[in-house]
């Protein structure tokens, strides 16, 4: 009868041990879970950058502070602008303040300066009419020297 009672005892600490390490064994699986999922599902807004202010900036500049921010430099698209000077970032995408992902590119629209204009060829007209023709140009008439000619 002692062998039966000893069985029965051994079973009862077979099944307590074996609840004992289920919870252990779901403990286990349940924290591999979340270690794969916080980092895909939480972590991303911790890497993100914010993008700094870079308009009005020289390009040389405007990418020092894009790099500096843990961004890249994306396309860097020149065009003509009648006031801002040659070099000076005009617009930038994406904007100021927003947030991207490092190492994402910040792309940047430079200036180069006003428009080429032609310059109307004015000799032989007079005066009056060089004047004309330069400002109807878009230019603007300089100083004049007056002076003789043997020929004109």
């Amino acid at each position: 009868m002692k062998a039966v009672a000893q069985q029965l005892n051994d079973v009862r600490n077979l099944q307590r041990g074996g609840k004992g390490r289920g919870w252990l064994v779901f403990l286990l699986k349940s924290l591999v879970v979340v270690s794969i999922l916080l980092p895909t599902f939480a972590l991303p807004t911790v890497w993100a950058e914010e993008v700094p202010e870079v308009v009005g900036l020289t390009q040389a500049d405007a990418q020092s502070a894009i790099t500096g921010a843990g961004l890249t430099v994306g396309a860097i698209t020149p065009t003509n602008h009648p006031t801002v000077p040659s070099g000076t970032v005009i617009s930038q995408s994406p904007g100021a303040g927003a947030s991207a992902a490092a190492g994402s590119p910040v792309d940047l629209v430079v200036s180069d300066g006003p428009a080429p204009v032609s310059v109307p060829n004015v000799v032989g007209l007079t005066q009056a009419d060089a004047q004309s023709a330069i400002t109807g140009a878009g230019l603007t008439v300089g100083a004049i020297t007056p002076t003789n000619h043997p020929t004109v």
